[in-house]
């Protein structure tokens, strides 16, 4: 059984707007996503674990959508 994460590749990423996480994704580990301030939509797994500080400093996100 593969789990698969996501460490902090993504920090400081300017030209992410929207993500889509793939059930395949176990985690998202701390500040993966973090300062990725064109962030707009990201949508998960509800089995996806999620650090507190994943999507920190984000400024322009406005949807979390959590699916089954």
């Amino acid at each position: 059984n593969s789990r698969i994460k996501i460490p902090e590749s993504f920090y400081k990423c300017k030209s992410l707007k929207e993500i889509q996480i793939p059930h395949s994704v176990k985690s998202i580990e701390s500040s993966a996503f973090s300062f990725c301030e064109n962030l707009k939509n990201v949508s998960y797994p509800y089995s996806t674990v999620v650090a507190d500080n994943a999507f920190e400093h984000c400024t322009s996100l406005k949807k979390i959508l959590i699916t089954w």
